[in-house]
């Protein structure tokens, strides 16, 4: 039992060891479990479970951490043992100190730290009419000068908020049916809207798809009238510069490709409803085929011409028939100089699920991945070499672009078709957007989803066919049809108010916790940060 002696030294121990009064020397850490090794912590036990009571008061503790050389100053041992002395009565048991020890395992286990609880998607989604007569079939990204660089490289160029500088981040395409273009700033504010028609029918037009040439400020759209007309967006304009014609087959998907300094020369995918592939290749310098010409206000030909070499600083490889069935994704990786072209196949019973859902072509050398019903969209992460699947089936795969037999992981919780994914590998996640609407994020190595969000189903309520565009500088997923919704995700942190490790927003409480040596803090953000201070962390 403990003497009157030791409850004084008790009742000092707590006044002591809460007090602010004394000075603050730099002092180590109470963290025992990186000094004890297994044979230590059984001789413990024994000291523990060999006394009366099974339990030990601040002198017995001390003497049995003596015996193991780990010294302590008084301030240190005092708080070491408040701190395991949950119940503050002065007498320590075995399950109390055994319990400390594994806190601080814990604390150290890397697998066993969580991330930080804020969702990817925390914000609420802006939505804007689309000032549009019908719904809108296809959305393109401008890229600004800023935006033409390397995803990995874009945190290092950043100095402050997007919105700041909303010239610095490119500007939005939408396209209707009915040939109508739009141009928005990154927060959604009309710039100035264009036309694009066929200058040879007299009936209406009908847009597949829209696709932005941002090294050259060119804007290509493509027809059921078997068309592609490039149009001109310098100075703000909207001009019609080249349109070929009598293509083979409606190109239904495209995609841009190009070197952020015009090392390589740029190509435009283009994907039709043969099961086609075609890729348009000019050098940017001076705009390449698309530099203006005194006398030539527009230039007009056919498909075939094209193949002839009679547009100039132009040139066409074409992969005729690489899939069987309409092409619906397609793009072009400069960094591995390789082309993935994906397409559907609903009708299992002829293709036997044995499906090429997505195929990587690198010269003449092809790779197949064959998924069950084949593949609506994709998303390549270069950086990482893996390239994200989803399709009809309803679950989306993580591949090694150089294995294809079988997926890295496959992730399932989606209750209708995958139309649309994206990647950001800075964050390490995965975002596919299914047919109603619902929006997850899963975890890019450890395959396990952090979100679901299912906002789009009550603000688009009765549409199903709509587009979608991510914006990688912005971390902005733009959705298309009678509206545009504009949806944060993962927001980068404002560099030019907080450094990433406190709050942005200004600070409302602050409270110390003299046992734990802890600062913490609340903001105006809802963010509660525990500090600390002592230790710098």
């Amino acid at each position: 039992m403990s003497s009157k002696n030791d409850s004084l030294i008790d009742e000092d121990i707590d006044y002591q060891t809460v007090s602010t009064g004394h000075s603050i020397s730099i002092e180590r850490p109470e963290r025992l479990h990186e000094w004890l090794k297994a044979e230590d912590i059984e001789y413990i036990r024994h000291k523990f479970f060999s006394h009366p009571l099974q339990k030990l008061n601040v002198k017995e503790l001390r003497e049995v951490l003596d015996n193991l050389s780990i010294q302590f100053t008084d301030i240190e041992y005092n708080r070491l043992y408040l701190k395991i002395n949950q119940n503050r009565d002065f007498l320590c048991d075995w399950n109390e100190f055994i319990s400390y020890l594994i806190f601080g395992f814990q604390e150290d286990d890397p697998s066993t730290q969580k991330e930080a609880l804020i969702l990817p998607i925390s914000t609420a989604p802006v939505v804007k009419k689309s000032e549009h007569r019908s719904p809108i079939c296809s959305i393109s990204l401008l890229r600004a000068q800023v935006d033409e660089v390397d995803e990995e490289d874009i945190s290092k160029q950043l100095n402050g908020a997007l919105e700041d500088s909303p010239e610095a981040c490119g500007m939005w395409i939408t396209a209707s049916r009915e040939g109508q273009i739009r141009f928005w700033s990154n927060t959604l504010e009309p710039l100035r809207t264009g036309v694009s028609t066929s200058i040879h029918l007299k009936m209406a037009t009908w847009i597949l798809q829209v696709q932005a040439l941002s090294d050259v400020s060119i804007v290509c759209t493509s027809s059921t009238e078997r068309e592609l007309r490039f149009h001109e967006t310098v100075a703000s304009t909207f001009t019609l510069r080249i349109v070929i014609r009598s293509l083979p087959f409606a190109v239904c998907s495209m995609s841009y490709s190009f070197h952020p300094k015009g090392k390589t020369n740029s190509k435009l995918v283009l994907g039709d409803y043969g099961g086609n592939v075609r890729i348009l290749e000019f050098t940017p310098f001076l705009r390449g085929p698309f530099q203006s010409k005194p006398g030539a206000a527009l230039v007009e030909l056919f498909w075939t011409d094209v193949l002839k070499g009679k547009l100039p600083l132009m040139s066409v490889r074409e992969y005729p028939n690489i899939h069987s069935e309409l092409i619906q994704h397609v793009y072009y990786s400069i960094r591995m100089n390789s082309l993935f072209v994906a397409a559907e196949y609903r009708n299992a019973k002829k293709y036997r699920a044995r499906c090429p859902g997505l195929i990587i072509a690198s010269g003449e050398d092809k790779t197949y991945f064959r998924i069950p019903m084949g593949v609506s969209c994709f998303s390549v992460s270069e950086k990482n070499n893996i390239v994200v699947t989803g399709g009809p089936d309803t679950f989306v795969r993580v591949w090694d672009v150089y294995i294809s037999s079988k997926p890295s992981g496959i992730l399932t919780g989606h209750n209708g078709g995958v139309v649309y994914i994206f990647v950001q590998a800075e964050e390490k996640k995965i975002y596919s957007v299914d047919y109603h609407k619902i929006i997850k994020i899963w975890h890019m190595t450890e395959y396990t989803l952090l979100q679901t969000f299912g906002d789009l189903v009550r603000i688009l309520s009765s549409e199903t066919d709509l587009c979608y565009m991510y914006h990688p500088l912005s971390r902005d997923l733009l959705v298309g049809g009678r509206k545009l919704i504009s949806i944060k995700c993962c927001a980068r942190i404002r560099v030019d108010l907080t450094d990433g490790n406190t709050h942005a927003a200004p600070v409302s409480v602050v409270l110390y916790n003299g046992l734990f040596r802890n600062v913490v803090t609340c903001g105006f953000g809802s963010y509660i940060i525990v500090w600390g201070p002592w230790a710098g962390r």
